[in-house]
């Protein structure tokens, strides 16, 4: 048993240290600008802009039964990436994302400019 625990305390400790690493290397994102319901895959979402003025979070509306989960589209390399976290109705969310991801760049900035300039943080 005090191996098990031992060897739980190193796992535990280097993970907190890479969260801690990572964190420093990452901005910190604000994602409360707007609020704004949208429909994605036939259900609705709040969607945000961030402090970064580039980024947009997308969050399952109250009633919606792909809850909980929220999707984040970030600028990267010239492109846009999307990707999401929850727990919610897997069907639900893979149709909210077939169509965020067909999102065309004059959308996105659209979505962007909607949700008031940039805080610059």
């Amino acid at each position: 048993m005090k191996r098990y625990i031992g060897v739980l305390c190193v796992v535990t400790c280097a993970a907190l240290h890479v969260t801690a690493v990572h964190a420093e290397e990452k901005p910190k994102l604000t994602c409360d600008r707007g609020g704004q319901i949208g429909k994605y895959g036939g259900t609705d979402w709040l969607v945000y802009g961030c402090s970064d003025g580039k980024t947009l979070a997308f969050v399952t509306a109250q009633g919606n039964p792909a809850s909980p989960f929220y999707f984040m589209l970030t600028p990267k390399d010239g492109n846009y990436q999307l990707y999401g976290e929850g727990n919610g109705d897997k069907r639900l969310t893979d149709a909210a994302y077939a169509d965020l991801k067909s999102l065309t760049p004059a959308q996105i900035d659209a979505l962007l400019s909607s949700r008031g300039p940039s805080t610059g943080q």
